[in-house]
């Protein structure tokens, strides 16, 4: 569900669906009238369920936490148990950005940060020169980013990045001669580069954020599943946070629990639990920890998702297998030696891709950062569904369901930045039945068509490895 509000204070939304060959447009609907109505908005929502198929929905997300949306979805889970309920984590981890960046002092680096970058870029002459002491006639400080909580902290690195310039141009003499050295505007500028205190802090508040932008903006413009790595991620985003901090607990702490707190309110689900436990990645590695947390996620997802107690049976039966890495698990089963992680079954471009996959694994993600290997650990994550696929052959039930629940997405429909001024046109009340449905053909077209565009990009840019999976890998 992708909502918003317009120029004309309607609240609109738009209903799409992720499937297995992407993201599909349904259909557009203007809730102005009903915000407040849950009745009127559960049967809105049930007749998208429906239109998907039910049995073909494995959860519904949103890409906001607008108060009407939590007795809608609550009542939709009585309904229909077998359906899970996230926040995008895309829109979660923004959340998390105004969160830190409503901290006192990250509040007021990033202000004298923003100031600074609007002094220079909104001087022509500083602009200048400027460029002239960085070398470039494109350089800019200002970074633009789809994620708008993302701008000040993006800011902030790009005037770390250039701090030895700024510093250089505003005790220069050219700054010295320039008429806006006069000014206060200018003063306060030079003041704030010379400052020792102002640096300290852009340092302290760009190492409580680097980690959750970088991965952020990777699982907001990736095109393949991202559940079954957003559990551990998080960890590793917090692990991050209390590494920049060199492990001093009173300053990690109050980000931790402001992460904390809306992973738990927003973006969690048993699903993510449950993605983790069944993402051999992970499931193998040595760092791997099966608390009651993950096994109950993981036992609340196969009693949703299968109501047959016979499946359940022979799903927690085979799970053993799993755990042991019995049978075939065994043949895949990653061990302490990297070497032995995707023996003969497979082809050479998958060993390999596995191997980089879990040799990245066990670094910690302030390394993978450091080093500009995050793109790699993102490209090959749909390695744990097409990992089952090949060694869950002989546990069928416990495969379908874990190639569903690893085939799930954790974002929502905004790394495709649909055009949402189409809905804003087409969508009207007021027009007569033939001419409303005129429009929604016309809008479902459209959509489609820029969705069916976006994802072809997103193939070509990221290398889609999915084609190379065994038919019956993916599932909605």
């Amino acid at each position: 569900m992708d909502e918003w509000v317009d120029g004309n204070d309607r609240c609109l939304v738009n209903f799409l669906v992720d499937c297995p060959d992407g993201l599909v447009y349904l259909r557009s609907a203007d809730i102005t009238d009903v915000a407040g109505d849950t009745v009127a908005l559960q049967n809105l929502l049930e007749g998208v369920i429906e239109e998907a198929g039910r049995q073909n929905v494995v959860q519904v997300m949103t890409c906001s936490v607008t108060s009407w949306m939590f007795p809608v979805i609550k009542q939709i889970r009585r309904r229909h148990m077998h359906i899970f309920w996230a926040v995008s984590a895309s829109d979660c981890m923004g959340l998390m950005l105004e969160k830190i960046a409503a901290v006192n002092d990250i509040r007021r680096v990033l202000d004298e940060a923003t100031s600074l970058v609007r002094f220079v870029h909104n001087n022509a002459a500083v602009l200048e020169m400027f460029r002239d002491f960085t070398g470039s006639e494109r350089e800019n400080l200002f970074k633009p980013a789809k994620m708008r909580p993302a701008i000040p902290f993006l800011i902030l690195e790009s005037i770390l990045s250039c701090k030895d310039e700024l510093k250089e141009m505003f005790t220069s003499l050219d700054w010295k001669s320039c008429s806006w050295s006069k000014t206060v505007e200018g003063k306060t500028a030079a003041g704030l580069v010379k400052s020792s205190s102002f640096w300290k802090r852009a340092g302290m508040a760009s190492k409580a954020t680097t980690a959750l932008i970088r991965v952020a903006d990777k699982i907001g413009s990736d095109n393949k599943p991202s559940i079954g790595f957003i559990y551990e991620t998080m960890d590793q985003i917090k692990e991050a946070i209390e590494h920049e901090f060199r492990n001093s607990n009173s300053r990690y702490m109050p980000l931790w629990e402001l992460i904390d707190e809306i992973w738990n309110d927003f973006l969690h689900s048993p699903l993510h639990a449950a993605a983790y436990y069944l993402n051999p990645t992970f499931f193998y590695d040595r760092n791997f920890h099966l608390d009651t947390e993950v096994s109950s996620g993981f036992q609340c997802s196969v009693i949703r998702m299968e109501n047959d107690q016979r499946v359940q049976y022979l799903i927690n039966k085979q799970a053993t297998q799993y755990c042991r890495a019995d049978g075939d698990f065994e043949n895949g089963y990653a061990g302490d030696e990297i070497k032995n992680a995707h023996p003969g079954k497979v082809s050479n471009s998958f060993k390999i891709l596995g191997k980089l996959f879990l040799a990245l694994r066990i670094w910690s993600i302030y390394h993978v950062i450091e080093q500009g290997y995050i793109k790699l650990v993102f490209y090959v994550k749909s390695i744990a569904d097409l990992w089952w696929s090949v060694y869950g052959n002989r546990c069928p039930e416990l495969q379908k369901l874990a190639i569903r629940i690893l085939s799930q997405t954790c974002d929502g429909s905004g790394r495709f930045s649909l055009d949402r001024s189409l809905a804003e046109k087409m969508v009207c009340k007021d027009l007569n039945q033939p001419e409303q449905n005129r429009r929604r053909d016309q809008m479902f077209v459209r959509y489609n068509l820029q969705l069916e565009e976006a994802n072809k990009n997103k193939r070509k840019a990221g290398g889609d490895i999915d084609g190379g999976a065994p038919p019956g890998s993916r599932s909605n």
